[in-house]
């Protein structure tokens, strides 16, 4: 199960926020390592609201911002960019494990 802390800077986080960030990590949870920590930051000033998520995995290190109006949208466009980030990390992965080439037997052979 992934780990979350969550710190805010400017308001108190109510059950309803608290209750909506744990089911959007929901999603964040189905693409990534069990043992992990997810940091979010929620900072609201008289102009704007952002929040800062940083997903931390063995081995694996995600970070996303989002600003603007609301708190809830925020927290959409940051978890869909950490999504991206998984996802287009795993598929790098994935090539280069699909690139690796065996040794060819003539170069086996050569060594020798």
């Amino acid at each position: 199960m992934m780990t979350i802390h969550l710190y805010t800077d400017g308001f108190n986080a109510d059950k309803r926020l608290e209750t909506a960030i744990h089911n959007k990590l929901g999603a964040i949870q189905r693409h990534i390592h069990v043992d992990s920590i997810c940091n979010i930051s929620l900072t609201k000033t008289n102009f704007t609201k952002s929040v800062n998520i940083s997903v931390t995995a063995p081995g694996q290190n995600y970070r996303a911002t989002a600003e603007g109006e609301s708190i809830y949208g925020n927290l959409d466009s940051a978890i869909s960019k950490i999504i991206k980030q998984i996802l287009k990390d795993k598929e790098k992965r994935v090539d280069a494990k699909e690139n690796f080439e065996s040794p060819k037997q003539s170069d086996i052979h050569r060594d020798l």
